[in-house]
Formats: structure tokens, C-alpha cells, sequence
């Protein structure tokens, strides 16, 4: 499997949109304004095939952003430890199962070593269970922090401690 890993661009709108309905109701949609913003703060790593087709991204928030999720305000609020927050994280579902969200994770935890991070935290809808997300995180040395209830969802809060070598671009 050969991916490209790079920074969402403005073009990128049409499929990552795509790629995004199809986790719903697990994920929210992206929103036109939500979009521009990830697109500006270079918040939104895609995973593209060498013909250019985008089979997944993931949304990163460093914790010092000013960022509007109410999960991420949790976080921030109940810890002074930086963290880099997975806000979503979608790998269309013919993808599925080829290590792309994977190496996704990989990209975040660089990158979280990178900028001084000491853990990844995300969330995880209860209601509707994502059980895939669930056993994949479990996988990935993801621990259960807490539950709450989020944006008229029960959620599990997850959080996990950053092992890997900063990245260096080349």
C-alpha cells in the first residue's frame, strides 16, 4: 500500500465531504466555515492513493488552539498536560481495513511528539456505538478516561500517552 500523507487543500472539499458522510452519525458534518478553518490552520491530514483519490483524513487540534469543540474545552479544562486532540478521523469504507487510519494515527502521534505533546485524546459516540472505533482504539493503547454526555450524545473520552520520535520533514 503506497498513501500520500498531506495537508488537506481547498480542492480536497468535495471528497473529504464525501468521505464524511459516510461515518455519520458517528462524526459531524463539515460544515462549509469548519472546512475553510482546517484548511487554514493546517489542522486536517488526508491520506491519498498515487492516483490522487482520497481515501481518509484526520482532524488534529493542538491544545493551545481556540478551538470551539465541546469535547476538546473538556479536555483542555481537566488537564494542564498539552495534548493534541483527534477530532475526527474517517477512512471511506471500501478502504477499510488496509491500515490507512493506521498510519493516520502514526501521523498524529509524530506530530503530537513533534509539538511537545504528551498524549492523543479523542471521543467515541456511545449512542450509536461505534464499535469499530472502540476496538480500534483499544488496539492503539488508547485508555478510557471518562464518559460524558456531549452534544446529545453519550461519549467515552480516551486518551493515549505519546511514545513515538518528533517527525522531521524531510
Amino acid at each position: 500500500m503506497t498513501l500520500i500523507l498531506r495537508s488537506a487543500e481547498g480542492h480536497d472539499r468535495t471528497a473529504l465531504n464525501e468521505l464524511n458522510k459516510t461515518a455519520t452519525p458517528h462524526v459531524d458534518p463539515l460544515s462549509e466555515g469548519y472546512f475553510h478553518y482546517l484548511v487554514e490552520q493546517g489542522l486536517c491530514i488526508v491520506a491519498e492513493n498515487p492516483l490522487g483519490l482520497v481515501e481518509g483524513y484526520i482532524v488534529l487540534v493542538h491544545h493551545s488552539e481556540d478551538f470551539d469543540g465541546e469535547d476538546f474545552r473538556w479536555f483542555k479544562d481537566s488537564s494542564d498536560e498539552p495534548f493534541v486532540y483527534i477530532d475526527q478521523v474517517v477512512v471511506g469504507p471500501e478502504y477499510q481495513g488496509r491500515g490507512i487510519a493506521s498510519e493516520l494515527y502514526r501521523c498524529a502521534e509524530k506530530y503530537a511528539a513533534q509539538v511537545g505533546a504528551g498524549a492523543l485524546t479523542c471521543e467515541i459516540r456511545l449512542d450509536p456505538l461505534n464499535e469499530e472505533s472502540h476496538h480500534f482504539h483499544k488496539e492503539h493503547d488508547f485508555e478510557e478516561i471518562g464518559r460524558r454526555r456531549s452534544q446529545g450524545h453519550d461519549v467515552l473520552l480516551m486518551k493515549k500517552a505519546v511514545s513515538e520520535e518528533p517527525f522531521v520533514p524531510a
